[in-house]
């Protein structure tokens, strides 16, 4: 039998099953939770207004864009976050097609 694929879902339904997720198999903290859960409910009200979330809709420019905006307006911030977007969305120089592992590391 043919599983169904889960097209769309709330933005609430999706954070908690998210803090779930961050809680029980990664084991995280509770405020670095709260800290997630913020990140992941604005970017997901930013993209999906109507609480709804249809993920075929979401590109990797959204990603981009948001963590650029976020991350990069407050005052003297640079994260290890957007220059891994940048670097992911930039010509690779290492010549193996690969991200270098400074790029991958925050994502890990």
């Amino acid at each position: 039998m043919r599983q169904s694929r889960v097209t769309s879902c709330s933005v609430s339904q999706f954070c908690l099953e998210y803090d779930d997720y961050l809680g029980r198999l990664r084991g995280l903290s509770a405020s670095t939770r709260k800290l997630h859960r913020y990140v992941a409910r604005r970017f997901l009200t930013l993209q999906f207004p109507d609480e709804r979330i249809n993920w075929s809709q979401l590109r990797f420019t959204h990603v981009v864009d948001f963590l650029r905006e976020e991350f990069c307006t407050a005052v003297g911030l640079r994260s290890d976050y957007v220059n891994c977007a940048q670097a992911t969305t930039a010509p690779n120089t290492t010549g193996a097609g690969l991200a270098p592992p400074t790029v991958v590391a925050p994502l890990t």
